[in-house]
């Protein structure tokens, strides 16, 4: 039977590594720094690499005139935080030796993914590890350094991280030790195992970093409100932390996108269940999520500014002199803001905020208050009505004259809907799927044509920026910004009907916290498992 290998990954600049080896975790008591060991690991597979596709990896590891045998699964995990299986074995000779991968009980796996075909070397790492152990009332974790290259023919990369791995004891004791280095070094969030550099060498980018959108939480109406808001904001961080490494790889602009959407998700269920969750330590919690919002809304603004506002402008405007001056303006601003974001979400400080939101859904204050047991134990389905109802009448309360207000409050209308809509979006299994989909459509459609005037008005402020910072220095392309802001400003006309017409459709939905039975806990539609939103 295999173990379980739980651990945390770290990232850290190969010029750091001495700074880390020094941290007191990893001084003896006498304060002598750990002693390095040589390991070569030999990574095998098909020559097409079927055992990664199929979830498995095995390698050999040299460790001095020893050889230990390791098949890992991909496992399960987010935030950096991985469990996966694991079985470990001495062998005799630098290559696998099949009989250990049925004595495992492996063979037919293997035989599923590789079909028969041969295994051979594809990659090797080849580093210097630093351990220590670190033992404390509440557990027992290994803290490993490691530094060297991955190797596949004629390629390498460099390695430079940390790996806390749970020898026994509670998960939180990761994310404590965790804490204790971040408080002094710079380390990043994980990043690909060794594996998946080499599988990149070899130019297949089985873990690439795509966009991941929100998967839904499975939720019931009896469960308790502290165990479904502990799996919302462990959703919420996955989401997070999966979009992440997108945005630092700077691939896909929609990674930005999805992780302000993780972030204004889980901001609404800390909103949502507020009463139970209030406390200093959220409140520390919120602070640094409004930092990160605060740098990925101007990289988000700008790229739908470049992709959506500037190109039917285009049409008018692209011959006019001063175009070409205005649209390099704004490349050079979406660059620059995408740095920003590279930056936020490789820093410390990101890393610091996942797992300070990690080690507070498992044991913050909000778990262990007695005054709140009573809210903690509360069914879902009752807490869930009290909260869409809530909002809802707010939303009802704020749309009131709606076909006369001025932009600035239709934009704060927005943002309720966008509230009520990701928490529905959570409660949706709890009610019947006709209507919570008629609802979600219906507020989407309110959010889109609220946030394409809103578009306009960001829009219209960047373009008169421009021409302001331009100026005299630059007075075509100055004249040309504000001939756009023109343009822009007279479609915001165009789409006041369809506005109208989204609000009514809206307003006029029967409540979804009153469709079906089941609201209450006591007699729910049961549990619901998810696909990806």
């Amino acid at each position: 039977m295999a173990n379980t290998e739980t651990e945390l990954k770290l990232s850290c600049c190969p010029e750091d590594m001495e700074d880390l080896l020094a941290h007191p975790l990893l001084r003896s008591p006498s304060g002598r720094k750990p002693l390095a060991r040589h390991q070569i690991s030999r990574y095998f597979d098909t020559e097409d690499d079927a055992l990664a596709r199929g979830g498995l990896s095995l390698r050999v590891r040299t460790i001095g005139k020893k050889h230990f045998q390791t098949v890992k699964t991909t496992g399960t995990g987010g935030a950096g935080f991985s469990a996966r299986g694991e079985w470990e074995a001495p062998v005799p000779e630098e290559t696998p030796n099949p009989e250990l991968i049925a004595d495992w009980g492996l063979a037919g796996d293997f035989a599923k993914a590789t079909g028969g075909r041969p295994l051979l070397l594809r990659f090797e790492t080849d580093v210097r590890r630093a351990t220590r152990m670190i033992k404390r009332p509440e557990g027992a974790v290994e803290i490993a350094v490691d530094r060297g290259l991955v190797r596949a023919g004629d390629a390498e990369d460099s390695i430079a991280e940390v790996e806390l791995e749970l020898k026994e004891g509670a998960p939180s004791l990761l994310h404590d030790l965790a804490l204790e280095l971040l408080a002094t070094l710079s380390l990043g969030l994980g990043g690909p195992s060794k594996a998946a550099r080499g599988y990149r060498l070899l130019g297949h980018t089985l873990d690439s970093p795509d966009p991941a959108k929100a998967r839904e939480v499975s939720l019931a109406a009896e469960m308790t409100s502290e165990k479904a808001f502990h799996a919302i904001g462990q959703s919420c961080l996955e989401h997070l932390v999966a979009n992440a490494s997108v945005i630092i790889d700077g691939s896909d602009p929609e990674g930005v996108h999805q992780a302000r959407v993780a972030i204004r998700r889980l901001r609404s269920a800390l909103s949502a269940f507020r009463p139970m969750v209030a406390g200093l330590d959220t409140d520390r919690i919120q602070g640094e999520l409004r930092w990160l919002m605060g740098i990925l809304g101007p990289t988000r603004d700008a790229d739908v500014f470049r992709e959506t506002v500037l190109p039917p402008l285009a049409e008018t405007l692209a011959q006019e002199p001063g175009w070409q001056a205005l649209v390099a303006h704004f490349d050079t601003q979406r660059i620059a803001q995408a740095q920003a974001a590279r930056d936020a979400l490789s820093s410390s400080r990101f890393t610091a905020l996942v797992i300070t939101t990690l080690r507070w859904l498992d044991n913050g204050d909000w778990r262990l208050d007695g005054d709140r047991a009573g809210l903690r134990a509360a069914p879902l389905g009752k807490t869930a009505r009290s909260v869409l109802k809530k909002r809802m009448t707010k939303v009802l309360k704020r749309g009131a004259d709606f076909d006369h207000q001025p932009e600035e409050i239709r934009h704060a209308l927005r943002v309720q809907v966008k509230k009520v809509r990701y928490t529905l979006d959570f409660l949706a299994p709890l009610y019947p799927e006709t209507g919570t989909k008629a609802a979600m459509k219906a507020m989407k459609r309110v959010q889109d044509v609220l946030g394409q005037s809103n578009d306009i008005t960001v829009g219209r402020a960047k373009l008169r920026n421009a021409a302001r910072d331009a100026g005299a220095g630059a007075p075509l392309l100055a004249f040309i910004a504000g001939w756009a802001a023109g343009i822009i400003d007279g479609d915001r006309k165009a789409m006041e009907k369809d506005a109208l017409d989204a609000w009514t459709a809206l307003a006029a939905l029967a409540p979804v916290w009153k469709l079906g039975d089941g609201n209450d806990g006591e007699s729910g539609k049961g549990e619901k498992k998810g696909k990806k939103r």
